[in-house]
C-alpha cells in the first residue's frame, strides 16, 4: 500500500503526494556531508578563489569519476550517457 498525504480537493481531483519519509532522508542530504568530509576537511586555503579551484579540480578528479553505490556508475558516465540520450 502506497503511504500519501492528499490536498484538499476542493471539488476538483484530489492530487496527491508521496509522505515525508524520514528513511530516506539521509540519502539527499548525505551529499553535503560527503563533500565535507572528503573534498574539505583537513584543507585550509588562502583565498576563496583557492578555494574554489580545488572543488573544481576534486569534482573533476574524484567525485565525478567514483562509482556512486545506488547506480554502480561513475557520476560523470552517467551524465555523458544522459546528454547522448538528449541529443
Amino acid at each position: 500500500m502506497v503511504d500519501r498525504a492528499c490536498a484538499p480537493s476542493g471539488g476538483r481531483r484530489r492530487d496527491c503526494l508521496q509522505t515525508y519519509r524520514a528513511r530516506t532522508k539521509g540519502e539527499t542530504e548525505n551529499g553535503v556531508g560527503y563533500v565535507k568530509k572528503n573534498a574539505i576537511a583537513g584543507h585550509s586555503f588562502p583565498s576563496w578563489e583557492a578555494f574554489e579551484a580545488h572543488l573544481d579540480r576534486w569534482e573533476r578528479d574524484v567525485a565525478n569519476v567514483r562509482i556512486q553505490g545506488a547506480t554502480g556508475e561513475a557520476p560523470r558516465s552517467s551524465a555523458l550517457r544522459v546528454m547522448r540520450y538528449i541529443g
